[in-house]
């Protein structure tokens, strides 16, 4: 891999990982790698699987919690694009590499709105939330992304230390 795709795949795979680790989502097995997967084709991937899930089938649907917590799931898949698109200050799109992402977040909203129209509106808003929480936490996201690109794999645990780190440092 280039350089330049390896990158951009560490702050795609750092959005990912941010989002987890601000939603409280992170748990001991998870973890966030940039070494690609011959078998699936991905350059990374984030190992953190929908926990919503259960609670969906507990409640026979999407209940309060469970559609919050789809919600947060979305925008923790739309992320990693925000995060390559920042990084390399272009627009949003949907290269081959994150399709997948917008796919599993099209296939969850699907369960909670009524057309297409309100699919179009729903993914919107939440592709915009992932780009505030890019921004809000763009110093973590660059912290993360650096220490991917040193460490290639990340522990939950040297994730929220990351984070943590990059928080306690004051703005330049």
């Amino acid at each position: 891999m280039k350089e330049n795709e390896l990158c951009d795949t560490a702050h795609h795979e750092a959005g990912h990982a941010i989002a987890a680790w601000w939603f409280g989502q992170l748990k001991k097995r998870d973890h966030v790698t940039i070494i690609p997967d011959p078998k699936t084709g991905s350059l990374g991937h984030l190992r953190n699987p929908p926990r919503f899930i259960s609670e969906m089938e507990k409640s026979g649907g999407y209940s309060g919690r469970a559609t919050l917590q789809a919600e947060k799931f979305v925008v923790g898949c739309l992320v990693g694009n925000a995060a390559s698109c920042r990084y390399k200050k272009t627009k949003r799109r949907y290269p081959a590499c994150s399709r997948g992402d917008r796919e599993q977040a099209v296939e969850i909203l699907i369960h909670l709105v009524g057309s297409n129209e309100e699919l179009r509106a729903y993914f919107h808003l939440l592709q915009m939330r992932a780009e505030n929480l890019v921004a809000r936490f763009w110093p973590e996201v660059e912290a993360v992304a650096k220490r991917l690109l040193n460490e290639k794999t990340l522990t939950s645990e040297q994730i929220r230390e990351t984070c943590l780190a990059a928080r306690a440092k004051p703005s330049s």
